[in-house]
Order: structure tokens, then sequence, then C-alpha cells
């Protein structure tokens, strides 16, 4: 709970604006999922991920894309392919596809993203 909460507290500070203090929260929080040897758990994937966002923003994209990687290995390991949390992260890593001038594979991430969002729209009716 306290990384979750740490996460969510870095996306308040980002919102704001305020890049350093989220970067700080969201890397204290990755420690904590490491110390714990958390290292496949898909709250460490949603806060490198969240990471993963501010590099981008902030132009450090070799960085960005190094978590984006991680996350999508817990991800590919712990989750479906089709989870919600999964799309979150093709969308973002659509962004950074997009910095890169990768059109082509940012269309194919993004559409993928669509796709599972689709999915579980027509799943889950209820909860839209």
């Amino acid at each position: 709970e306290v990384c979750r909460s740490l996460n969510g507290l870095a996306l308040l500070h980002y919102d704001a604006g305020e890049y350093v203090e989220a970067e700080k929260l969201l890397r204290r929080a990755i420690a904590i999922h490491d110390k714990a040897q958390r290292r496949e758990h898909p709250f460490l994937a949603t806060s490198l991920v969240n990471l993963a966002v501010l590099c981008t923003k902030l132009e450090r994209l070799d960085e960005a894309g190094q978590l984006f990687e991680r996350a999508e290995y817990i991800q590919d390991t712990v989750l479906r392919e089709d989870h919600p949390d999964v799309a979150v992260r093709l969308h973002a890593y659509a962004g950074l596809l997009a910095k890169l001038n990768r059109v082509d594979e940012a269309r194919a991430a993004q559409a993928r993203a669509d796709e599972i969002l689709a999915h579980q729209a027509e799943a889950n009716p209820i909860a839209q």
C-alpha cells in the first residue's frame, strides 16, 4: 500500500509540473518493491510505466525505453495480454515511439491499446 500511495502522490506532483518530486517518489516506490524482492509485481510495473512517462516528458528517451521494457516483462509474466494495465503501458509507450519518430510502431502500440480497452468495455458494459 505504501508503494501505491507513493505512486499516487507522484502522479499529483507530475500533474502539478513538479517533476523532480514526482521522480523521487516513483524511484522510492520502485526501490521498496526491489528491496522486498517483489520484482514481478504488477504495482511495480505501474510505477515503472509512470517513471517512463516522466522520462519521456523530460526527453530522457533511452531511460524511458528501458523502463518500458522492464514494465513489459513484468506484465507479460503476471498479467493477461488483454489486461487494462497493458493498455495503459502500450498507450504511454506509443508516446515514446512517436518522440523517436517510429510512427508505424507508435500507431501499432496505440491500436493494440485501443483494442484492449474496447474488449474490456464489451466484456464489462456495467463498468462504463
